[in-house]
């Protein structure tokens, strides 16, 4: 994904197959080296095939605590998610500290 540095006028991402490969699930990664730097104009970021994963919400944080125009965070859930799991991870997300004052 270090191709993503190299779009600095990138005003919408899209991870179509969500943010970790199942190689990665069973490895550390540091956030930093899992996600580009964001340029400073990605608005909206997508996620799709999101589990609510421990180290996706680690992902996400470090997201978006570096995102600083970031609008819109957009998660499509796969279909293993509980609704018990989704509810304790919307509280968890909204929790997060964000760079962008305008994120909903």
């Amino acid at each position: 994904m270090v191709w993503l540095a190299k779009l600095p006028q990138l005003e919408t991402v899209i991870f179509e197959k969500g943010l970790l490969e199942k190689y990665d699930m069973e490895h550390e990664l540091l956030p930093d080296v899992a996600l580009p730097p964001f340029s400073s104009n990605v608005k909206t970021v997508e996620v799709g095939e999101f589990r609510g994963h421990k180290l996706e919400l680690v992902l996400l944080k470090y997201l978006l605590e570096n995102a600083r125009v970031l609008q819109r965070l957009i998660l499509i859930k796969d279909g293993t998610m509980e609704m018990r799991q989704e509810l304790q991870v919307s509280e968890e997300l909204l929790l997060l500290p964000k760079a962008s004052t305008n994120c909903n």
